[in-house]
């Protein structure tokens, strides 16, 4: 709304639920106490969109916070496999020497946790396990752990410099925007033209959800905006029919 910047395009776009509404009061009277005039005011249109696939430049808009790209730091766990008293990270786990690791856990051949090991700095102990950072290895004493042995591990790994985040701040909120929607339409002849419902000033509304599952249809990213008057006009929207291949 600002400069007229792209701020985000959905190209995977399922679907959008365009409500109008107005409020209408009726004076009414005389026999049977039927209508005689009604006045309607308050008139609002609501869309509520769903994606295919997530746009965080679009989560950013919901969020009202920005993507930022750069390295940060993730939690990662993994399954690894003991061979000769050892085993070794696939990420460099980071934090202070000696307490890089968050958990060790030994597993059965279910995958149930039997033991929980320690990490220390030098020269493990029965029970204890030492790490470096540098070559991702893992130490344990002679003979505790059997060749074989599944563990799982659970420490912190920095990303590269392409990872984006999204934070969803206490004290920032949904935008504004002018949202472009894009379709086609057919006449009663079959004749197909395109379409564009242009929405000029619009209140993205915070409040949204998605679902993670492992099994059903992928989640869709839904958003809820209510169109606003823009300065200066009286229009909440414009719905434009076009012949694509006319354009000049």
């Amino acid at each position: 709304l600002v400069n007229g910047s792209l701020l985000f395009f959905s190209e995977d776009l399922k679907s959008a639920t365009v409500e109008n509404a107005e409020e209408t009061v009726y004076s009414m009277g005389g026999v049977g106490n039927a209508y005689i005039n009604g006045d309607s005011h308050s008139k609002r249109t609501t869309i509520n969109t769903e994606a295919a696939t997530f746009n965080l430049d679009q989560v950013g808009l919901i969020t009202g916070t920005d993507v930022v790209t750069g390295a940060t730091s993730i939690v990662k766990t993994e399954y690894l496999t003991v061979t000769s008293n050892a085993a070794a990270t696939t990420a460099t786990a980071t934090g202070t020497a000696g307490e890089e690791i968050i958990a060790l856990e030994v597993l059965d051949s279910s995958g149930n946790v039997v033991e929980t090991l320690q990490q220390v700095a030098a020269t493990p102990a029965t029970g204890e396990f030492t790490y470096t950072a540098g070559t991702k290895a893992l130490l344990f004493f002679a003979g505790d752990l059997a060749d074989d042995t599944q563990i799982r591990i659970t420490y912190n790994a920095a990303t590269d410099a392409n990872a984006q985040t999204i934070t969803n701040a206490v004290n920032e909120f949904g935008g504004q925007a002018k949202f472009v929607f894009e379709t086609i339409v057919k006449d009663s002849c079959g004749t197909i033209n395109a379409a564009q419902l242009i929405v000029y000033k619009a209140k993205i509304n915070g409040t949204w959800s998605f679902d993670l599952a492992a099994d059903g249809e992928p989640a869709v990213l839904a958003m809820n905006i209510e169109a606003l008057k823009p300065c200066g006009q009286k229009k909440l929207w414009d719905l434009i029919l076009y012949d694509e291949a006319e354009l000049v």
